[in-house]
């Protein structure tokens, strides 16, 4: 009998222990001027229900909150900002009183001086660097040489190693190889972490590469898997996309390699492209921290705040996009290349005139907190050249 007691009183105990802390929880940042919201639990927040209701926690804040929004995610205080005029300020205000926030788990993975994470001078610098290697003459020049020949030799692995440690020696691996001298020296250097020391250079220029790759994951080997996907998915697209490949490579002979001119025809493949990151978004948005208490859509933001920048429903938008959940590549205007549109241009272009692929079984795919199949993307894949 005394123990049907005590279970009862521990449950109302625990019931009761819960509602103080979050009452004490939402009381402690429940500060004037602060936009409505709710901040969960001490320390840990609401990364539980971020985490697992991933879009589904921003539509039933949105919801009940508006496009502006009081939460704590990722271990840190957060104000979530889903509106694209707001969200277009707070990316103009680079160092007008915000500067990038991350939390802390990505700056003790990807690095403290990854280009993310920095302003001012160094994130101009860091900018700078990575942007040499991928302004349009590069691209031209060296990269699309190189991924054309990779991808021709079934080797796409080696791309990212390829463009920045200089597997093969040529005027891009002269380039880089000063920056790799410095990382030896780094690495062979009194641990002082002062700007000007080799070891300082030697951090930087790890966070630099890391950042490279990490990009390069997220946005290449994602958006391939799930343009592949679509494409299966959409045969009027595929044939579409086909025959604008098939008509670039009857311009020129088999073994000849893609041309700028070549990737420069490309329209609707970039139109396939764009439309796979619209739906199928590998950036949910970005972070910025208050540097100062800052006045913002009405309210006050306190310093050391983080605003997440939330772009996923821009892509998501009705009015912009009418059938907004159907694949349409056809909606997309012609768009600019980037170094990554490259590549995925020249993986699809090898991949539709040389190979037809089908589905095997049942593929899960996830869309947060980033789009991954868990269990891997599963295709039978067949030469054409073997079928003719």
């Amino acid at each position: 009998m005394a123990a049907h007691v005590v279970v009862p009183g521990v449950v109302l105990y625990l019931l009761g222990l819960s509602a103080v802390l979050l009452r004490w929880n939402a009381v402690r940042y429940r500060k004037k001027g602060l936009p409505p919201g709710t901040m969960g639990w001490p320390i840990f927040g609401e990364i539980k229900e971020f985490l697992q209701l991933g879009p589904n926690f921003m539509k039933n804040k949105f919801a009940r909150y508006g496009s502006f929004f009081k939460t704590h995610i990722l271990g840190c205080p957060t104000i979530v900002s889903t509106n694209p005029e707001i969200n277009r300020y707070i990316l103009m205000k680079e160092s007008k009183g915000l500067i990038p926030g991350y939390p802390q788990s990505m700056l003790d993975i990807l690095g403290r001086s990854n280009i993310g994470a920095v302003h001012g001078s160094t994130h101009k610098y860091l900018r700078a660097a990575l942007v040499s290697l991928m302004s349009p003459p590069m691209i031209r020049d060296q990269v699309l040489p190189k991924i054309d020949q990779v991808l021709r030799s079934h080797m796409a692995f080696l791309l990212g190693l390829k463009q920045i440690a200089g597997i093969e020696s040529g005027p891009m691996s002269e380039e880089v190889k000063p920056d790799l001298v410095k990382l030896v020296l780094g690495t062979i250097s009194i641990p002082i972490n002062l700007p000007g020391t080799n070891y300082h250079r030697g951090l930087q220029l790890i966070d630099r590469m890391i950042t490279i790759l990490n990009s390069r994951y997220e946005t290449v080997s994602t958006t391939s898997m799930m343009t592949v996907k679509y494409l299966h998915d959409h045969p009027e697209a595929l044939r579409q996309l086909r025959e604008e490949h098939l008509e670039i490579r009857g311009r020129e002979r088999a073994e000849d390699p893609i041309e700028w001119e070549d990737l420069k025809s490309m329209q609707f493949t970039r139109a396939v492209i764009y439309e796979t990151l619209r739906l199928a978004t590998v950036v949910n948005g970005v972070f910025r921290k208050t540097t100062q208490d800052m006045e913002l859509n009405g309210f006050t933001i306190p310093k050391g705040w983080r605003i997440y920048v939330y772009i996923r429903e821009m892509n998501h938008d009705p009015h912009q996009y009418p059938d907004l959940l159907s694949f349409i590549p056809w909606r997309w205007l012609v768009l600019p290349g980037r170094l990554w549109v490259t590549e995925i241009s020249t993986f699809l272009h090898y991949s539709v005139t040389r190979y037809r692929w089908e589905e095997v079984g049942e593929n899960k795919i996830v869309k947060f907190p980033r789009v991954a199949a868990p269990n891997g993307l599963h295709i039978r894949v067949e030469n054409l050249n073997k079928l003719d």
